[in-house]
């Protein structure tokens, strides 16, 4: 009888270990569609503020939630055309690493990048 309980606790524990498994992968995926929710909502409003000039754009934060202005990454606040248009390819780039956006090869062609960073912002282009 004391075999059979050790069993039962045994599979017991593989289940709730299997059961947190879920929760937290469940858990993770909200947490992730609530940061696409918000950058959604923030590309919205970025696209209200024409070249951010007179109201400075708001701050989308990268595809997993970090903030691009804050360590590690602390990159430029992208806070109009203005200053996008400034960026080096290599600054793009990190940007676009941090927006999941596909990025043009090489060093070259720093207007597309300028562009699609644009793009991933909600700003004009």
């Amino acid at each position: 009888m004391q075999q059979n309980q050790e069993r039962m606790l045994v599979q017991l524990r593989r289940q709730m270990r299997l059961d947190h498994r879920q929760v937290v992968t469940r858990l993770d995926n909200m947490h992730l569609q609530m940061i696409n929710a918000d950058r959604r909502i923030i590309c919205l409003v970025n696209g209200t503020r024409d070249h951010g000039l007179v109201i400075p754009y708001t701050i989308v934060p990268f595809a997993d939630g970090d903030d691009p202005t804050q360590p590690p990454h602390n990159l430029v606040p992208l806070l109009s055309t203005a200053v996008i248009d400034t960026l080096s390819a290599h600054r793009c780039n990190d940007y676009l690493d941090g927006y999941n956006v596909d990025r043009p090869p090489g060093a070259g062609n720093v207007a597309l990048r300028h562009e699609l960073l644009k793009r991933a912002i909600g700003a004009p282009f």
